[in-house]
């Protein structure tokens, strides 16, 4: 969100070379206010995924071309006028060749909730919102994608069990997501959790 320009939605492509990066010019993909961004990338059709609060919680596909990026058509995560997401983060399955997206929801008693989405050439399709746990959230919300386990995992923490740090499986099927029991991996107070998976069947 580019302050000096309205707080419009803007990307810009970064080259890498060695340990130096350059960059293309900027595009504005949505020329009113947004914020609570976040991107994922597709491998398999080397395509992102913007998650964004534009009023409703929204979404694009993002193509780069060469130094160049441009945006599809905007589309709304969920069927209703609802839901009011914050901390947005979405993760990739590359058996499954779906985004999971999890956030907490201000408008559903700060429930933690994810949606499967589905990206087609410049197009993306959401199926129906999940709950993450019936938990409200406290200050973030992370998902990961193992390879190996073709799972999903989620922490956040519990404002309902004193913030404590826990934990959660996610499962894909079509366009649906289901989630195991939750566990807990800190025993107190936790802050800002986060997850990386090593792609041999541990998360972080």
């Amino acid at each position: 969100a580019d302050k000096d320009n309205s707080t419009y939605g803007t990307a810009i492509v970064g080259t890498v070379s060695g340990t130096s990066i350059s960059f293309g010019t900027a595009s504005v993909w949505q020329s009113s206010s947004v914020n609570r961004i976040n991107i994922a990338f597709d491998n398999n059709s080397n395509k992102f995924l913007l998650v964004y609060m534009r009023n409703f919680p929204q979404s694009r596909v993002l193509t780069v071309s060469g130094t160049s990026v441009s945006a599809g058509s905007e589309t709304k995560i969920r069927s209703d006028n609802d839901g009011n997401i914050f901390r947005p983060e979405s993760a990739f399955s590359t058996s499954a060749n779906k985004f999971v997206t999890v956030y907490k929801d201000l408008d559903q008693s700060s429930k933690g909730q994810a949606v499967v989405s589905t990206i087609s050439g410049t197009s993306v399709s959401h199926g129906t919102v999940a709950d993450v746990g019936s938990v409200a959230i406290g200050s973030d919300i992370a998902i990961d994608y193992d390879a190996t386990l073709d799972k999903f995992l989620v922490v956040f923490t519990d404002s309902d069990d004193s913030d404590k740090g826990k934990a959660v499986v996610g499962t894909v099927s079509g366009t649906s997501i289901s989630f195991g029991t939750p566990r807990v991996f800190n025993d107190a107070a936790t802050i800002a959790p986060g997850v990386r998976a090593d792609g041999s069947g541990n998360f972080i």
